[in-house]
């Protein structure tokens, strides 16, 4: 606390997801930004389809402990990244002290990312293990080209200079300089 301090409940509320953050991408998705728009960078928190329909597909029953234990911990990441928006972090916020030094909650959609990830490899597993060993390798290939379709990134490129502007000079021909 004598370090960060302590952020009011203003303050979080915030940085605090909503439940619609969830449902919103970041301008750079190429397939999901000018779809589902969010300007607040820190909560746009869309995690994609391919994620959600291959967790869908590790939670249909039977399930495993080790499938209900990560399917709590990312239910529990996702109730925390709403912060004041939620239930689970105000009294959080209350009862215990380091809480109150954290000023964006929504980044809880991290650990709600990681979750996820580990469901996708769960459900993945789950139709590897129904699929012949010929399918297998096509199945795998169209999962690997859903995901970077469904993960690639609009970057906007600016150009730089064609020369180095003038303070450079003085390093000009220098081999042993490295300009970074």
């Amino acid at each position: 606390r004598s370090v960060r301090g302590e952020q009011s409940l203003e303050i979080v509320g915030a940085f605090s997801a909503r439940a619609s953050d969830y449902l919103t991408a970041h301008e750079r998705s190429a397939l999901y930004g000018k779809r589902l728009p969010n300007r607040l960078g820190e909560r746009a928190l869309f995690p994609g389809v391919v994620p959600i329909v291959l967790a869908a597909v590790a939670l249909v029953p039977p399930v495993s402990l080790t499938t209900v234990a990560y399917a709590a911990g990312t239910a529990i990441a996702f109730e925390g990244s709403r912060g004041t928006n939620g239930y689970l972090y105000p009294p959080i916020y209350e009862w215990l002290r380091p809480f109150r030094s954290m000023r964006a909650v929504a980044r809880f959609g991290m650990i709600v990312g990681l979750g996820l990830a580990v469901l996708s490899g769960l459900g993945a597993s789950r139709l590897f293990e129904r699929l012949s060993s010929p399918a297998r390798p096509v199945v795998l290939s169209a999962f690997v080209l859903l995901i970077a379709v469904d993960f690639w990134p609009s970057m906007r490129l600016h150009p730089v200079w064609r020369y180095p502007p003038p303070i450079y000079e003085v390093i000009r021909g220098d081999r042993s300089v490295v300009l970074a």
